[in-house]
């Protein structure tokens, strides 16, 4: 662990958080990053402080702290190697000329592995882990639906009698239905017990990068200290690990290292073990030999009550026609109802108009499933694999693996492209079906590909082609 700093650092802020509002934008969006980050600025940063200043009003400054807290601190980790390690960093948002501390500042930082010790809650009883405390995703703000009731109650009887009948618990199901909210949920829980379950929340992109760092820093018996110390681990995410054998190898022991003691392990995936071909055989046994929960898109009415819930979080008046609206018209993603929501109440703050069915029309219109060119249901990703696949000669397995050559490049790209438009998947979701690949590159495959669409008509006219043989 770094020496705290008493003095400022003497680094370039302006570069620093400039690159991390870039990294920021890779993992939501350069729309959604741009919209909200945009006028901060880095004005102090310490070993134990970040200040933020700049920040236009008060609906922003609640919007940033829950949505872009542990990014910013972990973004700031990453372009500040001074502070990667320092065991405490708070943030402070600056509105004008109040100088306002976030619910979460005095969280720990969501890159760097928490200090092992016994953490304690805060004066108002909040819990020690930042993830839980912003967040405040607990079971009565899960919807249970006939999709994902089951998943509600085994993490509910995971979080009341940890260690005990289902040890490990993996939650599977595609981006946006709530695995982050129960794995949350379940850590909130143990942290409101008059004895706090002492747990580690992490990603599997933090974990996968934390046992990179420290083994080029030779620091592994250090990381194992962290990790091996809690009583619980949980970890969002086992797909970002597939790129790594390093990563799962660490986990595999990490994970033997629980069981023996007898503590709790929750995990979260995109999909069933079976599923991820990279996934080391050893792990794939022990994940399986546990409880698998799966997550499933749920009903209408359901998103409906969402949509509802969330404009009631965010202060907003939202008319029935509009949650409706909303409901009917985004089906897959569920951030994409939050985003919608969010996006509908800063536009609505921003021009001081009333949210109407029109308005909503208008500004909700990016998330809906009708920007999918055909305007229909989204399809099954391996009928668009398979049919991509038959058009161009290849097997999918072909598309999954990493061939170089231009006929396969070619096809991935327009697998990524019909993948996105007409399956409806979300870029990290495209990544993990075809060979788990990085979130970026299926990034710009797909630009390019857009790209290439509108100097090419023969490349339109193929795709054309191949659309046709989707169902409507």
């Amino acid at each position: 662990m770094t020496e705290p700093l008493d003095n400022p650092l003497d680094l370039p802020l302006e570069n620093g958080w400039r690159q991390c509002k870039v990294w920021i934008a890779q993992r939501v969006g350069m729309e959604e990053a741009t919209s909200w980050l945009e006028d901060l600025r880095l004005t102090d940063l310490r070993s134990h402080r970040v200040i933020l200043s700049g920040v236009p009003n008060s609906f922003f400054k609640m919007r940033i702290t829950t949505r872009f807290h542990p990014l910013i601190l972990e973004g700031l980790r990453m372009a500040f190697p001074e502070i990667a390690f320092a065991p405490e960093l708070s943030l402070e948002l600056r509105v004008g000329g109040e100088s306002v501390a976030p619910e979460a500042s005095t969280a720990r930082a969501s890159h760097a592995p928490p200090h092992p010790g016994n953490p304690t809650n805060g004066e108002d009883g909040s819990p020690p882990h930042g993830e839980y405390k912003a967040a405040k995703w607990d079971f009565t703000r899960f919807f249970s639906a006939p999709g994902n009731e089951s998943a509600l109650r085994f993490s509910q009887e995971v979080a009341a009698q940890p260690g005990m009948r289902f040890n490990p618990l993996l939650i599977v199901g595609a981006t946006g239905l709530g695995k982050t909210h129960l794995l949350q949920a379940i850590g909130l829980e143990w942290s409101r017990r008059p004895q706090p379950i002492q747990a580690l929340y992490r990603t599997g992109e933090e974990f996968k990068n934390d046992v990179l760092d420290a083994i080029t820093r030779r620091r592994m018996p250090a990381l194992r200290e962290v990790y091996r110390s809690a009583d619980a681990l949980l970890l969002d995410g086992l797909e970002y690990l597939m790129i790594s054998p390093k990563s799962q190898e660490e986990l595999l022991h990490t994970f033997d290292a629980y069981q023996r003691a007898g503590n709790q392990l929750v995990f979260t995936a995109a999909g069933f073990p079976g599923e991820m071909p990279r996934m080391l055989p050893a792990l794939r046994s022990r994940l399986e030999m546990g409880l698998i929960a799966e997550v499933a898109p749920v009903d209408e009415e359901t998103r409906r009550k969402i949509v509802s819930a969330r404009a009631r979080t965010e202060g907003i008046f939202l008319p029935e026609e509009v949650a409706l609206l909303l409901a009917s018209r985004i089906t897959g993603n569920l951030r994409q109802l939050d985003g919608a929501v969010i996006r509908l109440a800063a536009h609505a703050s921003l021009y001081g108009l009333p949210i109407t069915l029109d308005f909503a029309e208008t500004y909700a219109q990016p998330y809906f499933d009708a920007h999918n060119e055909n305007g229909g249901a989204a399809l099954p990703p391996d009928l668009i694999l398979e049919r991509v696949a038959d058009r161009f000669g290849l097997t999918v397995r072909a598309l999954k693996e990493r061939g170089r050559g231009a006929a396969v490049v070619n096809a991935r790209r327009v697998a990524i492209h019909l993948l996105k438009t007409r399956g409806l998947c979300s870029y990290p979701h495209i990544g993990a079906l075809l060979g788990n690949r990085a979130h970026s590159t299926i990034v710009e495959g797909h630009q390019y590909f857009l790209a290439e669409m509108e100097r090419n008509p023969r490349l339109k006219g193929k795709l054309a082609r191949i659309a046709e043989e989707f169902p409507t």
